[in-house]
């Protein structure tokens, strides 16, 4: 879904655009550090980017640090594990949800756009949601000596 879409809206605007983000390798490390944890994960970035190579935006060789520095911006998130990422992305379904309402998607300039920010944003509630479907677990102290499966630490339903 994202990099369908992507490809579709990816012109040459878009193109310099990412270009001037990945042009150093500072700047690359930058935004890897941001998306990691944004995130959250590195396989939503890794996927990210693949996208965006499959939409022949990028060359795989000018986002490598993108990907690599992603895993520290997730250790980072483990400092600033208090930020509340689900504000953000509800904001940002509800003014997807906007644009589709005003029949803005309809618009060949916007379609694309609004339809790969749909794309990342529901990648962005799946992550969350996953997260906070495992946190009861943590709560459990009879779940977590043992790596084995419990059943004793099933959940309450």
């Amino acid at each position: 879904m994202i990099s369908s879409h992507l490809s579709q809206m990816a012109g040459r605007g878009l193109r310099n655009g990412l270009l001037r983000l990945i042009d150093t390798r500072w700047s690359a490390s930058l935004l890897g550090i941001l998306f990691g944890a944004v995130t959250q994960s590195t396989n939503a970035v890794t996927f990210i980017v693949t996208s965006m190579v499959t939409a022949n935006l990028v060359q795989v060789r000018a986002v490598m640090p993108v990907v690599v520095w992603a895993k520290l911006g997730t250790g980072v998130l483990v400092f600033l594990s208090t930020l509340n990422i689900r504000p953000f992305i509800l904001s940002l379904l509800g003014l997807i949800g906007l644009a589709y309402f005003l029949n803005i998607e309809k618009s060949t300039r916007y379609r694309h756009v609004a339809a790969a920010l749909l794309g990342v944003a529901l990648l962005f509630l799946g992550l969350d949601l996953v997260k906070e479907a495992a946190s009861p677990m943590g709560r459990k102290p009879r779940c977590l000596g043992n790596a084995s499966p419990r059943t004793d630490c099933m959940l309450p339903t």
